[in-house]
């Protein structure tokens, strides 16, 4: 496969449409294939409407875990030209939109029960963003309807926070959540809305961008650079999953979670067929 330009990857994101692997005896899943959108989160349901003070369902739980993966031919991650700010430029660094560990693990997926599928419930912990090195971190991270994401900048130079909707399937984040300037050591906050995604950009620095996929329920996990997560606590029963990759997009699996037992999942990615840019010249 040819490799395209670092400007098409960098633009890209993948469309939403993804696929449910079946259970084998051993309760693996695999994603694959094609199918449609996750529904709405909660019918237009506003942060301010969410009862953060609500307890997770109770009832027998069990356990999630497994890897995620990407074959084929990786394009190299272009250089960010960090040295555009001094404050920022302490040392090469590459755009991090496919990070792995060379051995075919996928980092930065939410791997995430779907949403509508269990009952709801909002975590009162805040949701810690924080800019470091010119950086968002963690770049990508889960979070639930109603939930605060609290923004800090620990680098010594100013960052503008511009968070926006990122509709499931687009490219480009619309109506704005929060556009704000933050100063060095200052933090501020928003609440999560009913968006897909909350993309977040600093409009003074071009190459910073950072995630917060959105769910109505907490049982979520982000793979490692290994690919490795682990879901906990999540309900049992036969549960539907779905991992979301910024570029690569979304795939969609179906296991069997017993209680106190561990159900393993492996998603797979494949730089082939799942790219969104495959033939742009």
């Amino acid at each position: 496969m040819p490799i395209r330009s670092a400007g098409f990857l960098l633009l890209a994101l993948a469309s939403i449409h993804c696929g449910k692997g079946s259970n084998d005896k051993k309760q693996e899943g695999k994603a694959v294939g094609k199918s449609g959108e996750t529904p709405s989160l909660r019918n237009g349901v506003s942060p301010g409407e969410v009862d953060k003070s609500a307890q997770p369902p109770q009832g027998p739980t069990g356990t999630i875990k497994g890897t995620v993966s990407i074959t084929g031919e990786i394009p190299e991650m272009p250089l960010l030209r960090r040295g555009a700010d001094p404050k920022c430029d302490n040392g090469e660094m590459r755009a991090e939109t496919i990070l792995t560990d060379g051995a075919g693990g996928l980092a930065n997926v939410v791997v995430r029960i779907k949403p509508g599928t269990v009952p709801a419930f909002t975590p009162s912990a805040k949701i810690s963003v924080d800019q470091n090195d010119c950086m968002y971190r963690p770049r990508v991270q889960g979070g639930v309807v109603g939930q605060t994401v609290e923004v800090t900048n620990s680098d010594k130079t100013t960052h503008n926070v511009h968070a926006r909707h990122l509709p499931l399937g687009k490219r480009q984040g619309i109506d704005t959540i929060i556009n704000k300037a933050q100063p060095a050591g200052v933090s501020m906050t928003f609440e999560l809305g009913d968006e897909p995604v909350a993309k977040l950009k600093c409009d003074y620095h071009g190459w910073m961008q950072g995630y917060v996929v959105v769910s109505d329920n907490p049982y979520f996990s982000v793979s490692g650079k290994d690919g490795s997560f682990e879901i906990k606590g999540v309900p049992t029963g036969t549960m539907q999953v779905e991992a979301w990759h910024e570029y690569l997009g979304m795939k969609q699996a179906e296991l069997v979670v017993d209680k106190d037992g561990v159900a393993t999942l492996e998603i797979k990615y494949d730089m082939a067929s799942d790219d969104p840019m495959a033939g742009a010249q």
